[in-house]
């Protein structure tokens, strides 16, 4: 990474610019610090000082002096730049675009600090408006839904909380408030809690607030622990009970192939509802997989496509089963809606117990299995149906799960089977 100081357009006093070059990542942009020089005053990324003559007059001398003076200090004034910029540089988020707007961020931050709200609700507010552009729609609305939380704790109680208040005492009292008085489930709580320090990090690294010291550590420690919750997922057996179930409803027997698939390749609904015959793609092995960009974590990912997807896409003649419309957020509910009657169809009917929404709050019921049935099921299935038949590190290349204890959460093998598969490993092993 270099960072220069140039001059930019046609004119005799022109305005110093910075310009922050870095190869590896293909960066190079540039900003205005708001310093302006004559061109032949300026070399080598710095102003010159003015020189008099032995035979100008002591006044004369005394100008160029006082001028040199100006000069020294304007060029301080770039070296500050040079080492905000610097410092901004290698502390900067993974998910900051580097551009001129960026520099203008990290050069103007001191100033900027005051006028940018304290206020929880409206701090907020700020950070969406400011990251609405990098972030996801999905992203914006799930901040927005969080934000919407808190405003309503802050109503409810007649506080006025600033993020400098953040500390274990206001998490206590948040949860408290969540989880006894309005039922929500401990791990909504939270998720609350982690992405109020996605904020937090955000308005101390951004905006170069003064947090409390408990602010970073909210979402951590034993008492932040997750509630292990009973998720269903779908077995090899089932699948191949709902595989071979005859359909002669169309539209069922298009989600009955799209459930398949999403418990066959282990993607999100915002991504296997996205799968296209383009992206199938033949590797050296000979083998047909899909080379997808995941939309959630912008990670690339190739995914093999096993018989039971490779006989629906023969069925679709090379093409993935047609979606009921031109609208993500429909197709998702669609979809949602239709697999619950395919699950009941092909006989998912055992009596289970498993965590589902009611009134937008997780709680425990005790229902027919089909009903349970999602789009994240299919996920859930993929991930617990090849945890200990196939290395865990090899699964998460294609989930494109962030870690192995966040991809652990999806698994929902009983120890019992664990150690049968064990078991049954060892006898391949012939030790």
């Amino acid at each position: 990474m270099t960072i220069n100081f140039v001059l930019k357009g046609k004119k005799e006093a022109s305005q110093i610019y910075v310009r922050l070059k870095d190869t590896a990542y293909n960066i190079d942009t540039m900003a205005g610090t708001g310093l302006k020089v004559f061109k032949d005053q300026f070399k080598k990324g710095k102003i010159q000082n003015l020189k008099s003559s032995p035979k100008d007059l002591a006044h004369k001398k005394a100008e160029v002096t006082e001028a040199n003076k100006e000069i020294d200090k304007q060029n301080e004034q770039l070296k500050v730049i040079e080492k905000k910029l610097i410092s901004g540089y290698n502390n900067r988020n993974e998910y900051d675009i580097i551009n001129a707007k960026w520099i203008k961020s990290v050069l103007n931050a001191d100033k900027n600090k005051d006028s940018i709200p304290n206020e929880l609700i409206k701090y907020y507010d700020y950070f969406i408006n400011e990251r609405k552009n990098d972030l996801s729609k999905g992203s914006v609305k799930k901040h927005l839904n969080v934000r919407n939380r808190y405003a309503e704790y802050v109503e409810d109680t007649k506080q006025t909380i600033l993020i400098q208040q953040l500390d274990n005492q206001f998490r206590a009292d948040f949860k408290k408030w969540f989880i006894n008085l309005k039922g929500y489930h401990f791990n909504t709580f939270k998720k609350q809690i982690k992405e109020l320090v996605t904020v937090c990090n955000y308005a101390k690294k951004v905006s170069k607030k003064e947090l409390h010291s408990d602010t970073s550590t909210l979402n951590t420690g034993k008492e932040m622990k997750p509630i292990q919750t009973d998720y269903i997922f779908l077995s090899f057996k089932e699948l191949k009970q709902i595989e071979e179930t005859e359909i002669q409803i169309k539209e069922l027997d298009i989600t009955r192939d799209l459930l398949l698939i999403c418990c066959f390749t282990g993607q999100r609904v915002s991504d296997f509802l996205n799968y296209s015959a383009k992206d199938i793609v033949t590797l050296e092995d000979n083998n047909k997989y899909l080379d997808i960009i995941q939309v959630k974590t912008n990670k690339q990912v190739y995914i093999p496509l096993n018989d039971v997807v490779l006989r629906i896409l023969e069925k679709y003649k090379g093409n993935f089963p047609p979606l009921y419309s031109s609208s993500k957020d429909k197709n998702e509910q669609t979809f949602n809606k239709l697999v619950k009657r395919v699950g009941y169809h092909c006989g998912i009917t055992e009596k289970i117990e498993a965590y589902t929404k009611v009134n937008n709050r997780l709680e425990l019921v005790k229902d027919q299995k089909y009903k349970f049935i999602s789009s994240h099921t299919g996920r859930r299935s993929f991930s617990t149906n090849y945890y200990g038949l196939i290395p865990t590190s090899l699964i998460i290349t294609i989930t494109g799960h962030s870690s192995e204890i966040i991809f652990k959460n999806y698994v929902k093998a009983k120890p019992k089977d664990l150690a049968i598969t064990f078991t049954q490993k060892l006898k391949e092993l012939d030790l």
